[in-house]
């Protein structure tokens, strides 16, 4: 399986599918689920090559609230994803929790 390094391209297709399916293929080796952190762009849209998402099953991305800087919408899309619409929360450091 090919791990991600400093010298890779995430803009790189051939690299990034080479780094996916060695984990998808440790997936299925191990039958787990593994979860992928990446961050996004400055315009809040996914980085990298479009081989990332493609090769996924879902995508969740987490972004500011438009009407409350204090909260999170969290949107969830893919082969696999049953969720429809956006889940919105919020952290409340008085109950110490996301409500």
């Amino acid at each position: 399986a090919k791990t991600m390094d400093a010298s890779m391209d995430e803009n790189n297709a051939s690299q990034m599918v080479r780094v996916v399916q060695g984990l998808t293929d440790l997936a299925h080796e191990t039958d787990v689920a593994i979860l992928v952190l990446h961050h996004a762009n400055k315009l809040g849209e996914s980085r990298g090559s479009t081989a990332i998402n493609a090769a996924v099953d879902v995508v969740a991305t987490m972004r500011a609230h438009p009407d409350d800087e204090s909260a999170r919408v969290v949107s969830i899309a893919g082969r696999l994803a049953d969720a429809k619409g956006d889940l919105a929360f919020r952290y409340d450091p008085a109950r110490e929790r996301f409500v």
